[in-house]
């Protein structure tokens, strides 16, 4: 085990743990310390490694609990974000949203991530009266979907400042991944017979979104966005041709940095309140989670990462093109941020396999 990385890896699980709360696992410590669907869950990756299941499914059991009567799950159990940032906030109690803030779209990735992580809980813990609890909830989850891929409304997904609209790659590969979650949780309850493999979505995925070099942001852009592409390729929904292609146009497009850029070419649009709050470029930045998700393919962008994460002690939100974690007039990098942590424990977990 290098030192950098070993050093790393007990700053984010310091981090990560500061964020455990009595209704799960909240996305930091400053503006996001509240329980955010997305944030947690990708964060409970790390924290399945790390053998923290109560805290896992403490999280599941919040956003479950609070499933909409049509099979949607909650955005965030918290306090509006614009709000805090307006100083109304402070004082208000958490409630349960449904919808982003800016956009007040119903969000599309959260029903997908709480079938996938509560898939890996079970794995993971051996919890199968878990599965056999809330299969139904988890069932109805994805028929809030329908039938088709999922097509979504501006700031639906977790680029929330960016109004991507209609089919995006990324909410639909968690979608497939989802169903074949689905279909795991079914089979170790032995409810198989009950769902299907997901195979007509990924065909429709490939139909829609492959454009012979990489998977399309969307259906009505061509921009190179890391987030599904990289997904695509972790989950096995990428052929080991389609994945090779990628990664060519990986090196092609120099998305390689500390972490992995965002997107090729960079999102011109963005929401109206991200460019009042000087944050016109938020999804534009250098975040390290899709950094992390890149190291399970390429081990040496865990180096970087931990490079990143030593230098400041801590890890961050998002970062400045030179590396720094962003500190402008008004918004600061959330500190001790969850999803980040979560994932590059995973990832070192994944890669090295043994860690003290």
């Amino acid at each position: 085990m290098k030192k950098n990385i070993l050093r790393a890896f007990n700053i984010a699980k310091r981090d990560l743990r500061k964020n455990y709360s009595e209704i799960g696992i909240l996305a930091g410590t400053t503006h996001f310390n509240d329980l955010w669907a997305r944030d947690a869950m990708f964060a409970s990756l790390g924290v399945l490694e790390l053998g923290d299941f109560g805290i896992v499914k403490k999280s599941l059991i919040s956003l479950l609990d609070n499933q909409r009567d049509d099979g949607l799950f909650p955005n965030r159990i918290g306090i509006n974000i614009i709000l805090k940032f307006l100083w109304f906030g402070k004082k208000m109690q958490k409630k349960v949203s449904y919808l982003d803030d800016i956009g007040h779209s119903e969000v599309k990735d959260t029903n997908s991530l709480v079938i996938i992580i509560a898939n890996e809980y079970v794995k993971k813990s051996g919890d199968a009266d878990f599965a056999k609890k809330y299969f139904e909830k988890l069932k109805k989850a994805v028929k809030y979907y329908g039938d088709d891929l999922v097509e979504e409304t501006p700031y639906a997904n977790w680029a929330d400042t960016i109004p991507k609209k209609g089919k995006v790659l990324y909410t639909n590969v968690l979608y497939w991944k989802a169903i074949v979650s689905l279909g795991e949780l079914a089979k170790k309850i032995r409810r198989k017979k009950e769902w299907v493999n997901g195979k007509k979505i990924k065909e429709k995925i490939n139909k829609i979104f492959w454009n012979n070099e990489y998977y399309n942001d969307t259906d009505s852009s061509s921009v190179f966005a890391s987030d599904g592409n990289v997904l695509a390729i972790i989950f096995n929904l990428a052929t080991k041709k389609q994945k090779e292609s990628i990664l060519q146009s990986i090196r092609k497009f120099k998305m390689e940095e500390f972490t992995l850029k965002q997107s090729h070419p960079e999102y011109e649009k963005s929401s109206m309140f991200s460019r009042i709050m000087g944050m016109g470029d938020y999804h534009n930045l250098m975040w390290l989670w899709t950094g992390c998700l890149y190291g399970l393919i390429k081990k040496e962008m865990l180096d970087k990462i931990a490079d990143k994460i030593n230098e400041f002690n801590g890890v961050y939100e998002i970062y400045e093109l030179d590396g720094k974690p962003v500190a402008r007039f008004i918004y600061k990098s959330e500190k001790n941020f969850s999803w980040s942590a979560g994932l590059f424990i995973y990832a070192v977990k994944k890669m090295y396999k043994k860690i003290l």
